[in-house]
């Protein structure tokens, strides 16, 4: 079986350990410099790079 599928199985809503605690599982922007987007998070693991001043940290509150 693929790592990348067997991971993402493992940490589906249903598939979770009651103790794995608050997740966030997709977030909504609108109107941020000009960009509307939805964005899933299928993995445990996201992480968001870009150049400075890009609007990262923002886009994290």
């Amino acid at each position: 079986m693929d790592i990348r599928k067997k991971l993402s199985e493992k940490y589906k809503i249903g598939n979770r350990y009651k103790n794995f605690g608050p997740v966030i599982s997709s977030v909504t922007i609108h109107g941020f410099r000009g960009i509307s987007a939805k964005i899933n998070f299928d993995y445990p693991i996201t992480a968001l790079s870009g150049f400075n001043g890009s609007g990262k940290s923002t886009v994290g509150r």
